[in-house]
């Protein structure tokens, strides 16, 4: 039994033709009336996916602020207040995208990716110039700084989509979760490389240089990625002939409309929210509970611990998937990462409000680790959960109305609980349990919506534009 569970896994196109595998394993995507892609792209897709990896570390940038960001203030003449905002504008930028959804999903047909390359180049360049040109003046108005910072969220937002919906495809359903974690392991370690590069080669006295450095860089890798990056499996998702049925995941449908998608909007606003504030909150967390210490270094630690929950995640998401995907339902397995990920971001919290004063740099990265963990786990699940329920011939669309939880959350705490850190803390304790709570529901109470009689009905026909007749 297991060897042939780890055969269909390795090698499912073979194993899909074994009838003991058809009545005893774990249903492989073919089976379960979905899809069978075939194939394709040689070296072409591992090209597409090292391009991928690049691409992750450069939208990840995200994190590091909490570790560059009081340098880039001093130069520029924001307050502490005023990089609360700056923080807020680009998250916001980030987070806050349906546009390059709907642009990645409308002209990133026929397998290609290169306008979303084009976008994220071009907003990605104009906004790091700006930020690199406010610290060499000395002096710049808030509302440029915020501007600098939509453009660069923005433009992650392409950077971060675009390569991870060609990259999931390219290798097929089945592997979707290990082929999401691999990418968004490079995203979450993009924090720790520009920290610990920030630390070694530039510093705060260089804080030009390396904002002159990362705007070349964030120019020259997406350029890559348009030239590099493709979907080789987009024409070859088709009818099953031994399933009769066709693929619920070619299809799409507007996420919104369910309370599936709420429910999955709320876990993230308010779990991945918290874990998103507490890495780019680092140097007030520091400044609060462990004076006199780096920043960097907890921003490592919480890499870290993203960096392993994501792959690990990624790999524990797809046995998920395998075992709970079936013709008649559309639950996916992939959610119950939720369970534990908001938890255990409830727990740190809990552990650093209880603290009466300072604590030890070790339990402050402990702390982190676990935070990095909890958001890694959460990174892992929720991009797959909405190519499960919603398909993906909207995934861009969807996944930017999903990905607006995380940017509205993450202002929330940054804005509403004040500087100090220990109130955000505080609100995330409650919040992240409801997360909790809510992401029960999501396995027990799957989307639903109008493929969903297609996927299960014995007499659905293909047509040209991909719809059931």
């Amino acid at each position: 039994m297991q060897a042939n569970s780890l055969a269909a896994y390795l090698m499912p196109g073979k194993m899909q033709d074994s009838p003991e595998a058809t009545s005893h394993d774990p249903l492989t995507p073919s089976q379960a009336g979905f899809a069978r892609p075939v194939r394709r792209g040689g070296y072409g897709r591992w090209i597409s996916l090292a391009v991928a990896f690049c691409m992750q570390i450069v939208a990840g940038v995200v994190y590091s602020i909490g570790v560059w960001g009081e340098a880039l203030g001093g130069a520029a003449g924001w307050t502490k207040s005023d990089l609360a905002t700056l923080k807020s504008a680009m998250n916001l930028g980030l987070y806050i995208s349906p546009d390059l959804g709907l642009f990645v999903d409308k002209f990133g047909g026929l397998g290609k990716e290169w306008p979303a390359g084009v976008v994220a180049a071009s907003l990605l360049g104009v906004g790091w110039s700006i930020l690199y040109a406010s610290s060499v003046h000395g002096s710049m108005p808030l509302g440029v700084g915020m501007l600098a910072f939509a453009l660069i969220g923005h433009g992650n937002f392409a950077a971060f989509c675009a390569p991870l919906r060609a990259n999931s495809e390219n290798f097929g359903p089945e592997r979707k979760g290990l082929i999401d974690g691999l990418q968004l392991t490079f995203f979450g370690a993009s924090a720790a490389v520009v920290a610990q590069l920030y630390e070694h080669f530039f510093g705060d006295e260089r804080i030009s240089a390396f904002l002159l450095t990362f705007a070349c860089v964030a120019v020259t890798v997406p350029l890559l990625s348009a030239n590099f990056t493709r979907r080789f499996s987009q024409e070859e998702a088709r009818q099953d002939p031994e399933a009769g049925a066709t693929s619920g995941h070619t299809q799409g449908t507007n996420a919104f409309k369910t309370t599936f998608f709420w429910r999955l909007w709320l876990v993230m606003a308010c779990s991945g929210g918290a874990n998103i504030w507490f890495v780019q909150s680092a140097h007030a967390l520091v400044n609060n509970f462990a004076p006199g210490n780096s920043a960097s270094t907890v921003v490592l630690f919480f890499a870290g611990g993203n960096i392993s929950a994501r792959l690990v995640g990624g790999l524990i998401s797809d046995s998920l998937y395998a075992n709970f995907v079936t013709v008649h339902s559309l639950r996916t397995g992939r959610v119950l990462l939720g369970i534990p990920c908001t938890f255990l971001m409830a727990m740190v919290s809990l552990v650093l409000v209880l603290v009466d004063g300072h604590v030890s740099l070790t339990l402050l990265c402990v702390c982190a680790l676990l935070a990095g963990v909890s958001e890694g786990m959460l990174f892992a699940f929720w991009p797959g959960a909405v190519r499960d329920s919603f398909g993906s011939t909207t995934f861009s669309w969807n996944l930017s109305l999903a990905n607006t939880a995380l940017g509205i959350g993450t202002t929330i705490y940054l804005k509403a609980f004040g500087t100090n850190p220990r109130h955000a803390l505080w609100a995330s304790v409650p919040l992240c349990l409801v997360a909790c709570a809510l992401a029960v529901t999501l396995f027990v109470f799957p989307a639903q919506h109008p493929y969903e009689e297609s996927m299960c009905s014995d007499d659905v026909t293909d047509s040209d534009d991909g719809t059931s007749a």
